[in-house]
């Protein structure tokens, strides 16, 4: 077997059952919420909106996985790609400035936005990736303005999001030496 086998992880329908199986139980979790609370309301388009949201996720993950020169490189894809599902996820729920229909909250989309667009100029090469990462991780880090004139209380968690794109842009910067 070649170094080049050994970093790859080939594609099989085993993984393919493992992250089917992943995005059954998340989205089991509001199921039984809603069970269990009046608070949890989800539609059928929901589950369906959530369960592409999760595909994405985990097709992301398995693209950068194959085409990755070592785990470094899957380690960073993993953190943007979480990085990214959890600016939406939460943008969409409950919204990040204020409830889900404040219009400022449009912003905070964005950012995986660019992220996406920034890994599809680099072409996925890591040390580009570092570089798209820094920047997001820069995009997120002006929208604590935004949060000081709208609601002080997400400040810690935009710096968290902060951080998580700048430890993928870490993470890639190592993929690349």
């Amino acid at each position: 077997m070649t170094d080049d086998a050994l970093r790859r992880p080939p594609y099989n329908f085993r993984r393919a059952i493992i992250w089917i199986a992943i995005i059954t139980a998340l989205l089991c979790i509001p199921l039984i919420a809603m069970q269990l609370t009046g608070e949890v309301d989800w539609t059928a388009g929901d589950f369906v909106f959530a369960g592409l949201i999760f595909g994405a996720v985990a097709t992301g993950y398995e693209l950068a996985a194959r085409a990755a020169p070592n785990g470094w490189y899957r380690l960073g894809a993993g953190l943007a790609l979480l990085i990214g599902l959890f600016t939406v996820w939460s943008n969409l729920a409950v919204g990040i400035v204020g409830s889900e229909d404040n219009a400022v909250n449009q912003i905070f989309f964005l950012i995986p936005l660019a992220a996406i667009i920034g890994t599809a100029f680099v072409r996925g090469r890591a040390d580009g990736m570092a570089k798209v990462m820094g920047v997001a991780a820069l995009l997120q880090l002006l929208t604590v303005p935004t949060a000081i004139l709208w609601d002080q209380r997400v400040i810690i968690f935009l710096i968290v999001l902060s951080v998580g794109w700048l430890a993928s842009a870490w993470c890639f910067r190592r993929a690349a030496r």
